[in-house]
């Protein structure tokens, strides 16, 4: 007699393809009926004959291509017809993959994410989509040597590292779904994300139990940490990103002092290693090129702290007094890559923090600096405000730590890091690769400076709020979709000081101009925030909290 099946609800698959389903559990009739049986499969096998799933493969393959020979006829017809028509995006209307994400490889079919090595041309497709969007993931990869070592063998120290390997997997499933938010978009490997994130964490325990490729393990640690933050799950990307900083602390990362390539230095071992058996956990750099990657790899890792440091409230993992962390910031990747570095274009991060406005210090005014990276505007504002955001927390919560002067220090550091960056519409109209980062360079900055709240006079936190809200005109729809998830925390202090301005004006029954030019800035501020609640959960948090202070101002009217 067979095993009696117990009833549940209908199964996912019958109910999205709106068919009858028994519900019975561990399948319905349907689906016993449709896939044929292992003995089956077997008997196939032994027969000589093809099995059953090559016919399926096959089909599948057959649609594949035509998919994208339609597409591909529908783009050049597009074009054809009339060239000023035609945008970088895809239309809503006809979904005409862009490249990375187009074309697929033939060998995309079966279960091909099961194998233990990807075929390469899969490798290639998923490895490709990641890396045309490295730099907005603050990850640095030199192109020609990365490329090369693919064609390495597996096993090879010249090749990159599972642990690499499989988040770069991870992270190109991501931003398919982000392209093709519809689950049923061939183009869509929503799906395979949990498959391919417990293998990149497979692999970099590997890494780490072997201390193999260690610098893929960080590189791989730093994806992972961002794919977590993009989906919101704060918690457990501050968790893995602990890690991952314990380690770069561990290979002495925090310690490269100098950015252009010496082969008679030799790297530096942390303190808490001294006086016991020197063991090196990385080589040293062979060129200017790896020494260039160990730069840009530690500061994405200490800006990925600072993100999960504010998002989730618990402590940095990186500490600049305490870790001793005197590396230099990174510079252009153009400039690591044509030897054009200069001495005096060095700094740490201490400096940025330290950093004292012109005429208020005794020390000779130093050659004139080259811009700062994209990259490096970024992390200074990142620092900035994550800084002024812990003194705040520290005088509410252990007042005899708390220093005033400290406070100083950091305003003046502030206002030398806004006056020194690119106004963002010069940075627009020019053309500028990264220009969405100086928007998150102002955005941070100015948050920092909201952050000191009443440390900060009335008239300064009001035009910070401001120009903060005038940011967001210029941010067009996808910049501000992808935006980082700091920028709830900055929209909600603007927001919260322009309520406090529009209840003083309207006690002092100011111009009808003046409040509803404040209300414009308000309702700028929520928009963006509501937008990106549904990305980030913490904005959800922000915009309630913006609305309650709204809602208490129209009371007390």
């Amino acid at each position: 007699m067979p095993a009696k099946r117990r009833q549940r609800e209908p199964c996912k698959e019958c109910i999205a393809r709106n068919r009858p389903c028994e519900g019975l559990y561990p399948e319905c009739d349907y689906y016993r009926r449709s896939v044929p049986t292992r003995a089956a499969l077997a008997a196939e096998e032994a027969s000589g004959t093809k099995p059953h799933r090559y016919f399926l493969e096959q089909h599948v393959k057959k649609l594949e291509e035509k998919l994208e020979r339609l597409t591909e006829e529908a783009s050049s017809s597009n074009l054809s017809a009339d060239s000023r028509t035609v945008s970088k995006s895809p239309s809503p209307a006809v979904e005409l993959p862009p490249r990375p994400f187009h074309p697929r490889p033939a060998e995309m079919t079966g279960r091909w994410w099961e194998a233990e090595y990807l075929a390469p041309s899969v490798r290639d497709y998923l490895v490709g989509i990641t890396l045309a969007f490295a730099d907005e993931d603050h990850l640095y990869f030199h192109y020609p040597s990365f490329i090369a070592s693919l064609a390495e063998p597996p096993d090879s120290p010249q090749a990159p590292h599972r642990a690499l390997l499989e988040a770069m997997y991870l992270v190109a499933c991501y931003y398919t779904s982000i392209a093709f938010p519809s689950p049923d978009s061939p183009y869509s490997l929503v799906r395979l994300e949990n498959h391919f994130l417990a293998r990149a964490r497979k692999a970099q325990n590997d890494s780490l139990a072997w201390c193999d490729r260690l610098m893929d393990y960080l590189k791989g640690s730093c994806l992972v940490t961002g794919y977590f933050i993009k989906r919101g799950r704060y918690l457990e990307g501050y968790h893995h990103q602990c890690g991952a900083s314990r380690m770069a602390l561990s290979c002495g990362l925090h310690q490269i002092v100098s950015p252009i390539f010496d082969p008679n230095v030799q790297p530096t071992l942390p303190p808490a290693l001294a006086g016991q058996e020197k063991t090196i956990l990385l080589p040293p750099p062979a060129n200017q090129i790896e020494l260039a990657e160990r730069i840009m790899c530690f500061w994405g890792i200490y800006l990925r702290d600072k993100v999960a440091s504010i998002v989730t409230g618990s402590p940095p993992a990186l500490n600049e007094d305490q870790d001793g962390i005197i590396a230099v910031l990174p510079r252009p990747a153009a400039e690591y890559e044509t030897d054009d570095l200069r001495p005096q274009d060095m700094e740490s991060i201490m400096d940025a923090l330290n950093a004292t406005p012109p005429g208020t210090s005794a020390q000779p005014a130093l050659t004139k600096r080259r811009a700062d990276s994209h990259f490096t505007s970024h992390i200074k504002g990142m620092a900035l405000y994550e800084r002024a955001r812990t003194l705040m927390i520290m005088e509410q919560k252990a007042p005899e730590r708390f220093n005033q002067g400290d406070v100083v220090v950091v305003h003046g550091a502030i206002k030398v890091f806004l006056e020194n960056l690119p106004p963002v519409r010069d940075a627009i109209e020019e053309g500028l690769p990264f220009w969405s980062s100086i928007i998150s360079a102002h955005t941070f900055g100015l948050g920092a400076l909201l952050e000191l709240k009443d440390r900060v006079n009335q008239g300064e936190q009001i035009s910070a709020a401001k120009q903060m809200s005038r940011l967001i005109v210029g941010m067009p729809e996808q910049e501000s979709l992808k935006g980082c998830c700091v920028y709830g925390h900055c929209w909600a202090s603007a927001a919260e000081v322009l309520v406090a301005n529009r209840q003083r004006l309207v006690a002092q029954k100011a111009s009808q101009e003046e409040i509803a030019d404040v209300d414009d800035s308000i309702a700028r501020l929520m928009a963006a925030t509501k937008k990106l609640s549904g990305a980030y959960p913490n904005f959800a948090f922000q915009l309630n909290h913006v609305q309650r202070l709204m809602e208490m101002t129209s009371v007390s009217e």
